[in-house]
């Protein structure tokens, strides 16, 4: 069919475009051009895809063994249209480059079928082939050439088909467990494990055996945690927790979990089968089930159950069969081995994912809660509370807590103030009695619970809503709520969380249990809150007594400046002032002053709208109700007195007034203001010489006389020699004080990070220089870190501006002093004076730590240091002259106000180390993850550009040489450096070879040393030879020309490297910037991670080479692990013969008891049958036989002896065995007294001058306990020795301290043991061993159960005595714990767990 010319030039144009992407290796182009139902098949046997992506992936992974290689000659197009397809047959002979010439390869056909979508002309089939070669001239098919191929094929095939059979087999398998380590390191949540254990049912399926459910199952100490496919393998049916005896009830189970084995086949016949399954259901905690799950029926229609299982590093994995198959197919079994060995990486990266989970929910609670604090932090009025209470509803329900609402009840005396809110807003403030639900919260609240979860559903849900209806406000909106829903709730869940002031009560629909904990923390958060909502309220009341008090130092200040009597009209003005600003609406103030001998009063008076400055007036008193009560309150000095007048007095009182005193002078307008007034209300305070007054048609309140009767205390100061000079300096001192406090209070509020806290240091030596401090320094802010035993120190002075420098505890004589007192209490003072050497020992030490040179140290011949403690650090000053002791007491007052600032900067670097490990973290998973997914060692440039990028993010990066990654070779000082620049925008990797120079002898010293990091700075002169050098003599010529005369324009060098064993780190700098140590930090974390990628890219290219070498170094390490399993046999056995010993000499002690019994009673009986012989010659037969009689008895004496002595030899013996012993029914008592004994005897005769009381305290109730005898023994031998030791060497001590003091002369070492019962038997027996030596030093106790600690001096201690204590106890089932204080004594517990038959006594 013909083709439309336009149709044509479009398709061969799309045909040419693909054509060429597909001769030059343009994957992206060759791709755009292929429809999505694409179909090809090549011209070789591998070249069949049924797929876009397979062959795009394919010819990507080809694509440069063609590109730019072929040359098509001899070419034929032949164009057709079949309805809405273009078929293109393309037959050409293609030619490859072959080095410098073109090679004939073949004649080959390609068949393209295009259809035309909305993009255009795209591929759908494409087929390439090549003619068939076996032909001669007029054949179509080549017999004779193919029987002749064929029968050749056929030799080869049959030896051929059994080698490729096993072949495939090993690959089939190989490949499932790649596919499962891929989908392993893919992983992007820890949820994703749960796909894992589907992938390997399929595979194991694919594989061609059979498995009906496939499950991981954790081990946990408490518990399992097992995931189970569905029935049909699809996805995962069941995900639960189970108890760990349910394994443990089951002898074979149990016995395998113990043991090393790697796999277990647990049979079980229908009956036991369906047992299982009801007591999986009945046991376990299920987050997920599936509704295929196999009935009663089923199991019984299969016959029973078998699961198969293999044992993983965290666990096992496993499947079932149907029926009863005790011996299934050993391929299956090896097979689930190694799927066991592929999901343990699996396993690893999801606890690794699981971790940066729990960090990242972490953030995001804690960014929750820092944004509440915040806020709070900023609430500048107490009524500001209600915004920050919604805030705090707003973000726990921005971390996906479905919460419906959110209260906060604060209790009162006999009821409760409520706010509630939710994604509406917050509703106004209202009032709860404490009856109901409330009363209930309330009492539980008070019982000490910290959360009380309570459900209502149904009526009862309906019923606790229509009680809250009764309520104001929020029993409005319930109203609404009935009515919009046409009813209530019958279901929601109250989360009641208890804090000092009240509780947080969030409502939800649904349990959130993981929200509990989330709950609690905002408790805490919001107690902060109302904190400092009840601080705020507070600092409006001090406000207000601010606003007095500053009222009342403006009338102080004005009465300080008085020089003459007239000037108290200044005063009246600025009391009438300072009373109107507090909101006293006045008619007049007045200021009496009574002459009681005239009767008369001079009167200073100021009136609000006079408009000009008060004058005094003078008025006798006359004979008017007002004059005569106030003279008479004047006498009595009442301190405050109102009197009204109105009615027909205040008229008579208006005349008297307006036209018979000088208050006649007032303006007319004014008068006749005040006779308009209905009353006057005139209010006193009183003095010797008169008083303050004020009147106003409205009586004043409480408070406002309350602060007229301090008003006229002040006034009153007046009079009296106005007031003290030197008091009036000292209150301008303290509020210049205060002033300046109040400057650092505002400087911490506004903190934002930690670096800030140079502000705080800016601040407060700015201040103490305005407050007189001349000689300063500079300030200090010392800032401990106790784990890492150094402390950062951030100081300012206008000389030397602002600085942070980390010192070490210790180096420094000064600075140990320095650390040693100011941590020594949270209220300790530092004071030090510093010359001559030791001011030169401490400026060199500062400036080894980084600290810029002062000039000012220089020229002085003293400093002094002033810093006061304040709990994890010390604030001061470096000072060129002595504190005087009212300067210390204000430097004290900055340190109490510094106290704030600090908990502010914990909080903050909290927050910020938080997010930056974050970030670190999350950069070096995506480097692992990069090189965990390198198949080759090409891929190790691509993690180098990740690494770079990660580091230029988290601004390590110091300049545009950007970073260098050397890698080096074994035996050789040669290196790779695999280069990334950011600004000059090239990669690569650039062999150099070493030669003798600075920098690279420098660098390999640091790395032969062990450094773990090496920085330092180069001069012009060296790094301008090393680099003329490494640009001629190595690939550093490769280098962009750019980029070598930047290196030489530059004048400073610096390198920093960051060392592992193969690889560095190195970050290059030319303009003279160092890695702060928070970077130092990250590059050496980074510098690991790459250590591995390394490792990785050395493992991938000498792969088979290192498999014989960790052969050889696998038995070589059996053999070292062999030898070191012998020399700790040896080791406990030399520890067992030690304490062997120590029983020695009170065996002997105990043996020779009996043998002297022994002795004596043989000589008697001698002397007996003497005499007995002497009376036979004698006949006396009856003396005979009460001889004989004794002589019985002396033997039976003799016996019982001699089997004391043997039961004595017997326990030695069974102590010094090496053999495994049984456990058998042992009498505690008797054993703990025996070793008791033995050990004081054999104590007593190497040291005749010890001496000590024995007490003993048995439980005769314990009965028999199942034990290893001599190993407990051992154990009670070694704790009482250790115990006589501490006896004895408290009593050296004591001795020596009897000379000088009589602080021991009372000292009597006592050892006791004791052994008690816990709940009848039923709990286990205790026994307990106490001395009264010196204790254990706390910094040691957490060590001394580890092998080979011990505090005693050389060779008196092997430290393996309480190691092997501990693992016998544990190995018992016990456990063995301590109890010491230093100077008082210890006492060491042993808990050994309730036998059989222990129970049963």
């Amino acid at each position: 069919m013909s083709i439309d010319k336009k149709i044509e030039a479009s398709v061969l144009k799309v045909y040419d475009t693909w054509l060429y992407s597909y001769l030059n290796g343009d994957v992206k182009t060759y791709d755009a051009y292929l429809d999505d139902d694409y179909h090809f098949i090549g011209s070789t046997n591998n070249e069949e895809f049924l797929t876009r992506k397979d062959t795009t992936q394919f010819f990507a992974s080809t694509a440069e063994q063609l590109a730019g290689k072929c040359d098509l000659r001899n070419e034929t197009q032949t164009l057709e249209q079949f309805g809405e397809l273009i078929f293109i047959t393309h037959v050409f002979d293609a030619w490859f480059l072959n080095e410098t010439d073109y090679s004939y390869y073949g004649r080959f056909r390609f068949s393209n079928v295009l259809r035309e979508d909305k993009e255009g002309w795209r591929f759908i089939y494409q087929h390439f082939s090549t003619p068939d070669s076996k032909t001669e001239d007029g054949e179509t098919i080549g017999f004779d050439k193919i029987n002749e191929e064929n029968q050749e094929l056929r030799e080869a095939i049959k030896r051929r088909t059994f080698e490729l059979e096993q072949k495939n087999r090993e690959l089939k398998v190989e490949g499932a467990l790649e596919r499962i380590r891929a989908q392993a390191v893919a992983m992007k949540q820890s949820s994703d494990l749960l796909d894992i254990v589907v992938t390997m049912r399929n595979e194991f399926i694919k594989l061609g055996h059979e498995a009906h459910y496939f499950w991981h199952m954790m081990w946990l100490p408490d518990r399992y945690e097992k995931a189970m496919t569905s029935g049909d393998g699809a996805r995962i049916g069941f995900v639960m927790e189970l108890p760990r005896h349910i394994h443990g009830d089951i002898p074979l189970l149990a016995k395998w979990e113990k043991s090393n084995k790697p796999t277990v086949v647990y049979a079980m016949d229908a009956e036991e089968a369906i047992d299982y399954v009801d007591k999986m259901v009945a046991l376990g905690d299920f987050k997920n089930i599936d509704p295929q799950a196999p009935t009663h029926d089923d199991i019984r229609h299969i016959k029973g159950l078998t699961f198969i299982m293999a044992r993983t590093s965290h666990g096992e994995i496993g499947y079932s069969l149907p029926g009863i198959v005790k011996n299934p197919p050993t391929e299956d079994i090896d097979i689930l081995i190694k799927f066991a060995g592929a999901f343990d990486l699996a396993h690893q990266r999801f606890l690794d994912l699981q971790k940066a989970e729990k960090q990242a929910r972490e953030v995001q609670i804690e960014l929750a809660l820092e944004k509440v604090r915040s806020r709070t932090m900023a609430m500048q009025h107490s009524d500001e509370l209600q915004e920050a209470s919604f805030l705090l509803d707003q973000q726990v329900r921005a971390l996906g807590i479905k919460t419906w609402g959110c209260a906060f009840n604060i209790y009162g005396e006999k009821e409760s103030t409520e706010w509630f809110g939710n994604e509406a807003g917050v509703l106004h403030t209202y009032t709860v009695p404490r009856e109901g639900i409330f009363k209930d919260y309330y009492q539980k609240g008070q019982k000490g619970e910290s959360l009380l979860i309570k459900e209502f559903s149904g009526k009862e849900c309906v019923k606790h809503y229509e009680y809250m209806s009764t309520l104001p406000v929020i029993g409005d909106v319930l109203k609404i709520l009935k009515e919009t829903n046409k009813g209530f709730p019958t279901y929601q869940i109250d989360h009641v969380v208890y804090f000092k002031y009240g509780y947080l009560l969030f409502i939800t629909r649904e349990p959130v249990p993981d929200a509990h904990d989330i709950f609690k923390r905002f408790a805490k958060v919001f107690e902060q809150t109302y904190t400092r909502f009840l601080d705020l309220q507070k600092a409006e009341v001090q406000a207000r007594e601010s606003q007095i008090e500053l009222g009342l130092e403006r009338l102080r200040a004005r009465a300080m400046a008085m020089q003459h009597s007239n000037e108290l009209s200044d005063l009246v003005a600025t009391v009438l002032q300072e009373l109107t600003v507090l909101d006293f609406s006045l008619s007049f103030c007045i200021i009496n002053m009574y002459n009681e001998p005239d009767q008369s009063n001079t009167v200073w008076a100021a009136n609000p709208d006079e408009g000009k400055v008060p004058e005094s007036y003078y008025m006798k008193f006359e004979d008017y109700p007002f004059h005569n009560a106030m003279m008479r309150e004047w006498k009595a000095q009442t301190p405050k007195f109102v009197y009204v007048i109105e009615g027909e007095e205040k008229e008579v009182y208006d005349d008297y007034l307006y036209e018979k005193t000088e208050f006649s002078r007032f303006p007319k307008e004014v008068q006749d203001a005040n006779r308009a007034l209905d009353r006057y209300v005139a209010s006193f305070v009183f003095s010797p010489f008169g008083g303050l007054q004020t009147v106003g048609d409205q009586p004043l309140s409480e408070e406002s006389l309350d602060i007229l009767y301090r008003f006229g205390k002040v006034f009153n100061q007046t009079y009296t020699r106005f007031i003290d000079l030197q008091k009036a300096e000292a209150q301008a001192r303290e509020a210049k004080i205060e002033a300046s406090l109040e400057k650092v209070r505002s400087v911490a509020l506004s903190l934002q990070k930690a670096d800030d806290m140079l502000g705080i240091a800016k601040v407060l030596y700015e201040q103490l220089l305005e407050l007189g401090f001349s000689d300063i320094r500079n300030a200090i802010i010392d800032i401990h870190n106790d784990e890492e035993e150094t402390f950062l120190d951030y100081d300012y002075s206008h000389d030397m501006s602002s600085a942070i420098t980390k010192f070490s505890f210790y180096g420094d004589s000064v600075i140990e002093q320095q650390i040693e007192k100011t941590q020594s209490a949270n209220d300790a003072f530092f004071e030090i004076e510093l010359k001559g050497k030791d001011l030169k020992e401490l400026i060199e030490t500062r400036l080894r730590n980084g600290e810029k040179d002062d000039p000012r140290l220089r020229k002085t011949d003293h400093l002094t240091y002033n810093l006061y403690s304040f709990g994890n650090g010390a604030i001061g000053i470096s000072n060129f002259g002595v504190l005087n002791d009212e300067q210390k007491k204000v430097l004290k007052r900055f340190r109490n106000v510094f106290t704030f600032a600090y908990k502010r900067y914990t909080d903050l670097a909290k927050a910020e180390a938080q997010a930056r490990e974050a970030q670190i973290e999350a950069a070096l998973e995506k480097v692992r993850s990069r090189s965990l997914a390198m198949q080759s060692g090409n891929e190790l440039q691509e993690v180098v550009l990740i690494l770079v990028e990660k580091l230029k993010e988290l601004g390590v990066i110091l300049d545009a040489n950007g970073i260098t990654l050397c890698t080096y070779f074994q035996g050789s000082k040669d290196v790779l450096h695999w280069i990334a620049s950011p600004d000059f925008s090239f990669v690569g990797k650039y062999l150099l070879p070493y030669f003798d120079h600075p920098i690279f002898r420098d660098a390999w010293q640091s790395k032969e040393k062990g450094d773990v990091y090496f920085s330092k700075a180069y001069s012009i002169e060296e790094k301008n030879s090393f680099f003329e050098h490494a640009f001629e003599h190595s690939d550093y010529k490769k280098l962009p020309e750019k980029f070598k005369q930047w290196i030489f324009q530059n004048d400073q060098h610096t390198l920093s490297f960051a060392w592992q064993k193969n690889s560095a780190i190195l970050i290059p700098s030319n303009t003279g910037v160092l890695p702060r140590e928070t970077e130092k930090a990250v590059l050496i974390r980074f510098s690991k991670v790459f250590e591995q990628a390394y490792i990785r890219f050395l493992d991938l290219k000498v792969k088979q080479e290192q498999s014989a070498e960790l052969l050889a170094e696998k038995k070589r390490l059996e053999k070292t692990l062999s030898n070191l399993q012998e020399t700790q046999k040896q080791l406990i056995q030399s520890e067992k013969m030690a304490s062997l010993g120590e029983l020695t000499a009170g065996i002997a002690h105990e043996i020779q008891n009996p043998l002297n019994f022994v002795n004596n009673f043989s000589e008697v009986s001698n002397e007996l049958l003497i005499d007995m012989n002497e009376e036979l010659e004698k006949g006396n037969l009856e003396e005979v036989k009460h001889i004989a009689n004794d002589v019985k008895q002396n033997l039976e004496k003799i016996n019982h002896h001699g089997r004391r002595a043997d039961t004595i030899v017997k326990g030695m013996l069974q102590h010094s065995r090496t053999r495994t012993a049984e456990k058998e029914h042992t009498d505690i008592n008797k054993l703990a007294d025996e070793y008791m004994r033995l050990a004081y005897h054999g104590l007593r005769a190497k040291d005749k001058s010890f001496n000590a009381n024995l007490e003993t305290n048995f439980d005769d109730e314990i009965g028999l306990v199942e034990v290893i005898p001599q190993d407990m023994g051992r154990v009670i031998l070694n704790l009482i020795t250790n115990a006589f030791y501490a006896c004895a060497e408290r009593g050296r001590s004591a001795c020596n301290e009897r000379r000088n003091s009589t602080k021991e002369k009372d000292y009597q070492p006592t050892v006791s043991i004791s052994t008690s019962s816990l709940e009848g038997g039923k709990g286990g027996v205790t026994i307990s061993i106490k001395d009264n030596g010196n204790g254990i030093p706390k910094q040691v106790v957490d060590k001394i159960f580890q092998p080979f600690f011990t505090t005693k001096p050389t060779g008196k201690g092997t430290g393996l005595g309480l190691s092997m204590s501990y693992d016998i106890v544990k190995a018992h089932g016990g456990k063995i714990t301590v109890e010491t204080e230093e100077g008082k004594g210890t006492t060491f517990s042993v808990l050994l767990p309730a036998t059989k038959k222990q129970k049963n006594l």
